[in-house]
């Protein structure tokens, strides 16, 4: 492996830029992957793996400032939706309570409280 403690570039001797990796003590470490066939692969994946592209709006960014699992998107629009609230006020209820991925069950509960205190 080529290595490079300065941590300039760490392409390779034909000049294609290659895929680092940091190594135990922080060095730029060549890890023999062109960014070609990174970038490839990249693409692949976005094909084959993305429903939909990511996209930053309001709901994405409160979502985000709340510190709420991104995942949580769609159910939280689906929930306020059909309890009546508000989305952005959803989102940072549940940053509130620090939820995390994995409680999705506690999105409806969430809406519900907030649906009946501002009854």
């Amino acid at each position: 492996m080529d290595h490079v403690a300065d941590g300039g570039d760490f392409g390779h001797a034909d000049g294609v830029a290659g895929a680092g990796c940091l190594g135990a003590g922080g060095d730029v470490l060549d890890a023999g992957i062109g960014l070609r066939e990174v970038l490839a692969a990249a693409d692949i994946a976005a094909d084959r793996l993305m429903k939909a592209p990511p996209s930053i709006d309001s709901i994405a960014v409160a979502g985000g400032l709340a510190g709420v699992f991104s995942g949580f998107k769609r159910p939280v629009l689906e929930t306020a939706r059909a309890e009546g609230v508000d989305p952005i006020d959803l989102f940072l209820a549940l940053g509130e309570r620090q939820v995390v991925a994995g409680q999705e069950d506690l999105i409806g509960d969430v809406a519900r409280q907030l649906k009946a205190a501002t009854r």
